[in-house]
C-alpha cells in the first residue's frame, strides 16, 4: 500500500557468508571463478592438491571438485529483483562483408535500476554507510577534494539548478557563484 512502512527485513543469517560455509570458501571461489577465470580442470587440480594437504590434520578443502563450488556459486542470492533480457541486433544497412557481430542477435541481460536502488536504500546493512545529499568537500587549507560520486561536480549541478523554493534560493545563487570555480 502506497505511504506504508517497508516490511521487516528478514533476520540475518548466523553466516554470514551464506550459502558458502567460510570466508574462505567464498574468497576462494571470487578467486577462482571471478578472478582468475580459472578452467574446471585446474579448479579440480587445485581443489585436490589442497585437500590432501589439509588431510593430514584431519580439515577438508574449501571445496571437492569445481561441481561443488559452481553450485554454491549458482546458489548464492543476488536480491530478489528480476533479470529482464532484451534482444539488439545491428540495424544499420547490411552491405559487403560484415564483421559476425553485425550478424548476430544479442542477449542484454539487466535489472531495474530504479528497483536495484530502492533495495540498496532499505537494506540496513547500508544505514549510515554512504551519502545521498550532494556536498562540496574542502579540507583544512580550503582546497577541494573529491571522494565519490556525491562530492563531484555532476551530482552538485543537477541537485541545486531546479532548487526554487523560498528556503534554498541561496543554494542556487551559490551553485550559480561557485560553479565556474568548480571545474
Amino acid at each position: 500500500m502506497p505511504g506504508s512502512p517497508p516490511p521487516p527485513h528478514p533476520p540475518l543469517s548466523e553466516n554470514p557468508w551464506e550459502p558458502y560455509n567460510s570466508k574462505l570458501q567464498f574468497q576462494t571461489a571470487d578467486l577462482l571463478f571471478c578472478k582468475i577465470e580459472m578452467s574446471s580442470g585446474f579448479i579440480d587440480e587445485l581443489l585436490e592438491l589442497w585437500g590432501e594437504s589439509l588431510e593430514q590434520c584431519g580439515e577438508p578443502g574449501p571445496f571437492g571438485l569445481h561441481e561443488q563450488m559452481y553450485a554454491t556459486i549458482d546458489s548464492t542470492k543476488h536480491g530478489d529483483i528480476p533479470w529482464k533480457c532484451m534482444a539488439a541486433e545491428f540495424a544499420g544497412e547490411i552491405t559487403g562483408d560484415l564483421p559476425s557481430w553485425k550478424k548476430d542477435v544479442h542477449e542484454i541481460w539487466y535489472r531495474d535500476v530504479d528497483a536495484v536502488i530502492a533495495q540498496m536504500l532499505s537494506n540496513p546493512d547500508f544505514k549510515e554507510q554512504f551519502d545521498y545529499v550532494p556536498y562540496i568537500g574542502l579540507d583544512k587549507k580550503g582546497d577541494r577534494h573529491w571522494s565519490d560520486f556525491m562530492s563531484g561536480n555532476y551530482a552538485w549541478r543537477h541537485s541545486v539548478r531546479f532548487v526554487l523554493y523560498p528556503g534554498y534560493v541561496w543554494i542556487l545563487l551559490t551553485a550559480l557563484f561557485t560553479d565556474s570555480n568548480l571545474q
